[in-house]
């Protein structure tokens, strides 16, 4: 069976009518997309030999995704710790995530590491960026591009979710988690990687197959 495919405005209305049609809270769709990417990090850090991981999470959306795969990888028995590099979070399901990170004692200030060892995940900015990244969201871009190991949660930083390209620095990622289905730009799963993206890998986030079928290519 062929992937779905979406553009950004089909995905923001798979998410919308996820809750306002059938009721779908969304922090349950942000505990599932977790649940996929820590699924998809185990691997990853299992087949590359990777001790630890690091989650640099912005304070939207995307980041929140990333603080929930942050306490999903400590209850795994990871050491996971997590780098605010554009601040705390700012939307409610984020700060929530956030919040249980604090409470579970995780360091939230990490910097950004170069050691091979460590699998870091990009939870930066996701599909909503509209202009080039720039100031410490291009910093924290670089510092990740440096790194060993990285798994971009939905769509790398930098990428532009209508068109699959770059918009300015962008992370490198060896593997994309991309919730629901593709986005413009990525390979199917399978295919050999693909710039920005790496190796795409599809999460499902718990979205009625009906509702998926409707809005993909739209």
């Amino acid at each position: 069976m062929e992937p779905l495919r979406f553009t950004r405005e089909a995905m923001r209305e798979v998410d919308r009518r996820a809750v306002a049609d059938f009721g779908i809270p969304s922090i349950v769709l942000m505990e599932n997309a977790a649940s996929g990417c820590a699924a998809i990090a185990l691997r990853v850090m299992r087949d590359r030999g990777l001790g630890r991981a690091l989650v640099v999470a912005g304070p939207g959306n995307n980041g929140g995704d990333g603080f929930a795969i942050a306490r999903r990888l400590e209850g795994f028995g990871v050491p996971v710790s997590v780098s605010r590099p554009l601040g705390p979070a700012a939307s409610d399901d984020a700060r929530t995530n956030e919040s249980i990170c604090e409470r579970m004692g995780l360091s939230l200030e990490a910097p950004i590491t170069t050691d091979p060892s460590v699998l870091v995940i990009d939870a930066l900015l996701g599909t909503g960026l509209s202009r080039p990244a720039e100031g410490e969201a291009a910093e924290a871009i670089g510092a990740m591009n440096r790194s060993g190991m990285r798994l971009a949660v939905d769509l790398p930083s930098g990428v532009s979710a209508a068109s699959g390209e770059p918009l300015g620095p962008v992370v490198r990622a060896d593997v994309t988690a991309a919730f629901v289905g593709l986005k413009p730009g990525m390979p199917a799963p399978g295919e050999p990687g693909r710039e920005p993206f790496g190796a795409a890998e599809i999460v499902d986030i718990g979205v009625p197959n009906s509702l998926k079928r409707e809005l993909a290519g739209q």
